[in-house]
């Protein structure tokens, strides 16, 4: 499995990185992009509509946290693709 790895990985790092690939397997895929599909089964010729809803004030820094380190997530997964 070709794990890309940064170069500031020092070689125990680097193996250290490959030996819990290698015990995990099975929560790595070989390619990224989408690890799952799903379907929503609706009825035939029926529309559907949801309104956009607020978020709760007291929930807005977590949402917006959680949604800041998910493109850094995206941004690091470019950042190894393009190693």
């Amino acid at each position: 499995m070709g794990v890309p790895m940064g170069e500031q990985l020092d070689p125990t790092q680097r193996q250290d990185m490959l030996e819990l690939v290698g015990r995990n397997r099975d929560v790595f895929l070989e390619e990224p992009g989408h690890t799952a599909r799903d379907s929503i089964v609706t009825e035939p010729g029926k529309k559907v509509k949801q309104r956009p809803y607020r978020i709760p004030e007291a929930r807005r820094e977590a949402v917006r946290m959680e949604c800041h380190q998910w493109l850094l997530a995206l941004q690091h997964q470019a950042a190894l693709m393009s190693l």
